[in-house]
């Protein structure tokens, strides 16, 4: 077992999908088609971010594993 493993690595995951889930439903309760503010280019980097995010953290637990 790895130094990034068991609970914060689960813990890690449940934190980047919460933030990549509610950022798409953010995105898709406040477009423009329903009325709602221009805010969807800032959710898509949001979104880009988290996933570069998940990418990199996935590289640390590959190394580390």
């Amino acid at each position: 077992t790895g130094a990034v493993s068991g609970g914060p690595a689960r813990e890690a995951d449940e934190v980047i999908s919460a933030i990549l889930t509610n950022a798409s439903l953010a995105a898709m309760d406040l477009s423009e088609a329903r009325g709602g503010p221009p805010v969807a280019p800032l959710l898509e980097e949001l979104e880009a971010s988290t996933r570069r995010a998940a990418a990199l953290y996935s590289q640390i637990r590959s190394f580390a594993g």
